[in-house]
């Protein structure tokens, strides 16, 4: 069974936007209610959106809307 989370939020502190650099993460499937840019700056990875699977490849991103499962 997978968890689904609602976060309020993606924002650590009172930000407009914060970048995160990840290696070698496992995010569980969860909506907040702003957008979200995931972008591959090396490597490769899969990114779920709404039940669809698509693999993003160094230089390409995802735009996740608010309240878009991911």
């Amino acid at each position: 069974m997978a968890m689904l989370v609602h976060q309020p939020t993606n924002s650590v502190g009172n930000y407009n936007f914060n970048a995160f650099f990840y290696k070698n993460y496992r995010m569980y499937y969860h909506f907040h209610g702003n957008y979200e840019v995931v972008y591959m700056v090396s490597g490769k990875a899969d990114v779920m959106v709404d039940n669809r699977t698509e693999e993003l490849t160094e230089g390409s991103f995802a735009l996740i809307l608010p309240n878009q499962l991911h």
